[in-house]
């Protein structure tokens, strides 16, 4: 959040250059903000779901008998863990593909966790929340808790991670014993523009472009392993040199970076592209300059882009091949991701020369559709304007100025200025899902280099995008997402992905962006002005801007006046543990000159005109994180940075960021587990109706117990369905392998169905306790249309760098 508010205008020096730079923005992303590529591009729609995407198609009637078929038809979305299902045979003895399984590599022993903090202001008091939290955190992972067989919900806690768990219970996974965590902020400088810039008009703190580098590497004095910039939990002493083996001492230096995040960053946040440039980006940049009218990553005298080394450095010693990986963002903000490319850097500009700057007004054709063709920008340079759209010397709105106040520039970009200066959405969805992404720093007029991407390959390795999470704190009334039994009384249970999907509650939070559909909640409505309606889970109605009481509604307490149209109003509020003093701090939300405002953080607990005391914290609705989590189906998470209990005993199961904990460890738990299918017709293990392969690079070891080579008939059909698979991600298939997993019979089998850690057994089984086919606790993760599940255990489950594909007659 920015407090630089002032009167803008359209100045002269960029006039031009916009017309010259809309073409640029996204540099390549554009086409993939769909999650439609490019020719030879993987996609989250097409063919029976690309490797390692975690997604699907359902199509074509399944054939009987026949050739490979490549099943084809809708989207189920990016990573959404789905299976495909459908084609239609052909000739010769293979059966019809039912589904492209990307499962678990095998037990969850290693996690790399990157937590990417908002840094800007007013973010101190949700910092100390999360701070409070951490040792809950931590304890869940190296110490999971033991889970009633009979009753999930019944839960007991044990002293230590070697200790037994009490009769009839087991823990939810092995205690952790490697584990990498590293905190980033959400900072990323100016992207050539003059706001967060040393060179700009904003007080400048080096804390306004932290680079995506790890904390410990920007704040001097905090505590990482080896120097590298991240904490090692390493209590058996694997690593060389070892890691932490502390409790206590692991947990107070994640506290003290959490508070050392600060909250003097850029107020330009860019969540999403902070952990892209650390995780995914191929070539980072290490700074964004501008020539002329146009930005880019600064060069080298031979015109090549100047590499943040240090990222590529961190990234390979912070990121395992064989990990899973898990991304936790901490913000009251919407994302802020700005291009940076082309004009990008119009979003952090305040002069233009000596003169003020301000965005251009958008053409009418904004208001009512920002896709709509007439949708530009007044300020775009055409020599006539699109067919069937008005001259821009003829659109009324273009002899309007824009409202533009710094503090909104990222506020629905399109409808308001006819241009998006923001990286697509698609960008983040498919660097967390697809194993080939764009090079958005090395583009041509052919377009933009298609390149592995380094979260999912390395070292000749393809992680499975089903050990690659996403969760974020962000911007949304913990009522929209709590489990009906948790709205009230003293605990709060987030609603798993799935619930989230199949009860609508995506149609509550963030309607459909794409589509123009506004969420079903008004609180999620991103809106200057004040909002009217109710919340259609709680009913409960939206308290006017008139409004003294901070509890007229229980969410967000009430709209408020806003001015000058330089603040949105809020999504959750949330009371401080300590009131803040606002009398002599301008940055404050209650301070002296915004009490005309009436903001609900700045009226007394039990209702009164706004003091110069800030009661409550507050958040925005979060609308492009959220597409980003809900794109990443299954794996994503999202949780609300407004507690349900924020005065409460840090202990409470409902204090704080604990039911956030605790949808989190859910879903890491949930990330070694086999992906869910839809029911198949029969035991299909033992009748032998379906095969399953384990497909990848190099070598499939087909030699090692449970695994054979596939059988001389389907081999021919084997190599045809591989060299399509190659083909759909763009990579060379001279090394691709494919093996068959051995069905398990008798007492293997029986293990591999009802045990949670088989004492035999090397092969694969089908579990459907609907069909009597083994335990429920197997499949509890699975959503209720999806209770069955595919499963691999022993010698065969060793699945780094490969995936499942099931094909069933």
């Amino acid at each position: 959040m920015l407090r630089m508010e002032r009167v803008m205008r359209w100045g002269p020096e960029w006039g031009v250059g916009l017309a010259l730079g809309i073409a640029c923005i996204g540099c390549g992303d554009t086409e993939r903000n769909k999650s439609d590529g490019p020719a030879g591009a993987t996609s989250t729609e097409g063919t029976g779901g690309s490797m390692g995407s975690g997604g699907g198609a359902s199509g074509g009637a399944a054939g009987s008998g026949g050739g490979s078929a490549t099943a084809s038809g809708g989207s189920s979305g990016a990573g959404a863990g789905g299976n495909a299902t459908g084609g239609s045979g052909g000739s010769g003895g293979e059966p019809a593909r039912v589904g492209s399984l990307p499962l678990a590599e095998g037990e969850l022993e290693k996690l790399d966790v990157l937590f990417v903090v908002d840094n800007s202001i007013s973010m101190a008091d949700k910092q100390a929340l999360f701070q409070t939290g951490v040792p809950t955190l931590v304890e869940r992972l190296i110490n999971p808790i033991c889970v009633s067989l009979s009753e999930p919900s019944e839960r007991a806690l044990v002293s230590g991670p070697s200790d037994a768990c009490p009769s009839g219970f087991e823990r939810e996974f092995e205690p952790l014993t490697d584990v990498h965590a590293g905190i980033i902020t959400s900072s990323l400088g100016s992207h050539g523009g003059d706001i967060c810039s040393p060179d700009g008009v904003s007080v400048w703190d080096e804390t306004m472009n932290d680079r995506a580098h790890l904390l410990p590497s920007v704040r001097p004095g905090l505590q990482s392993y080896q120097q590298l910039g991240f904490l090692a939990w390493d209590p058996e002493a694997a690593l060389d040199p070892p890691g932490e083996a502390s409790v206590a001492t692991f947990v107070a230096g994640f506290q003290a970076q959490v508070i050392a995040a600060g909250e003097t960053g850029c107020g330009y946040e860019a969540q999403l592209e902070a952990w892209y440039r650390f995780l995914v980006d191929p070539t980072p940049p290490r700074d964004i300059v501008r020539e002329g009218s146009v930005a880019m990553p600064a060069t080298d005298e031979n015109g090549n882009i100047i590499v943040d080394e240090l990222i590529l450095q961190q990234r390979a010693a912070f990121l395992r091949p064989d990990s899973v990986v898990a991304i936790i963002m901490l913000t009251d903000e919407n994302d802020c991701s700005v291009v940076d490319g082309g004009q990008g850097f119009l979003t952090a500009q305040a002069l233009s020369g000596n003169e003020i700057f301000a965005m251009p007004a958008a053409t009418s054709a904004c208001d009512a559709d920002p896709n709509d063709v007439c949708c530009r920008s007044c300020e775009s340079a055409e020599a006539a304007p699109p067919e069937g759209c008005a001259s821009l010397s003829g659109d009324p709105k273009c002899s309007e100025p824009a409202s533009d106040a710094l503090n909104l520039r990222c506020f629905n970009q399109k409808q308001r200025f006819g241009i998006d200066l923001l990286y697509p959405v698609g960008r983040y969805i498919d660097g967390l899902t697809q194993p080939m992404i764009y090079d958005t720093h090395r583009c041509s007029s052919n377009g933009c280099a298609l390149v592995d991407n380094p979260l999912f390959v390395r070292d000749g390795l393809l992680r499975s995008s089903s050990r690659v999470i996403l969760a974020g704190i962000v911007g949304v009334p913990w009522q929209d997402l709590a489990t009906p039994d948790s709205l009230e009384g003293g605990r709060l249970v987030y609603m798993s992905p799935e619930e989230l999907e199949a009860s609508g509650r995506w149609q509550v939070i963030l309607g459909d962006p794409e589509n123009r559909v506004p969420p079903g909640d008004p609180l999620m409505i991103e809106s200057t002005d004040p909002r009217t309606g109710e919340n259609p889970i709680t009913k409960d109605e939206l308290a006017p801007p008139t409004s003294t009481d901070p509890s007229a509604n229980p969410m967000n307490g009430h709209e408020f006046v806003n001015i000058d149209d330089s603040d949105l109003q809020y999504a959750c509020i949330f009371p401080l543990r300590e009131p803040r003093d606002c009398s002599l701090d301008p940055s404050c939300d209650c301070a002296p000159t915004d009490l005309e405002r009436n903001r609900p953080l700045c009226n007394p607990p039990g209702g009164g005109p706004a003091t110069e005391t800030q009661y409550y914290g507050k958040a925005y609705p979060g609308p492009r994180l959220l597409q980003v989590i809900k794109g990443l189906g299954s794996r994503g998470m999202p949780a609300s940075i407004c507690p349900k209990n924020a005065t409460g005993d840090p202990a409470d199961p409902d204090f704080g960021y604990n039911p956030d904990v605790d949808a989190f460890v859910r879903r890491v738990k949930a990330s070694h587990r086999a992906t869910c299918v839809d029911e198949l017709p029969t035991d299909v293990t033992s009748s032998g109706q379906c095969r399953l392969r384990v497909v990848g690079q190099g070598s499939c070891d087909c030699e090692r117990p449970g695994r054979r080579t596939i059988p001389e008939e389907s081999q021919a059909a084997v190599a045809e369905e591989l060299a399509a698979l190659c083909a759909e991600q763009g990579r060379d298939c001279a090394t691709a392998c494919a093996c068959e997993i051995t069905p398990l019979t008798g007492d293997a089998l029986d293990a591999c169905r009802t045990e949670s850690e088989p004492s035999t057994g090397d092969g694969w089984c089908y579990i459907s306790p609907a069909q009597g086919l083994g335990s429920a606790e197997l499949v509890e993760h699975c959503p209720e249309s999806q209770r069955s599940t595919v499963r691999v255990i022993g010698a065969a489950a060793d699945l780094v760098g490969t995936e499942l594909r099931l094909l069933c007659e």
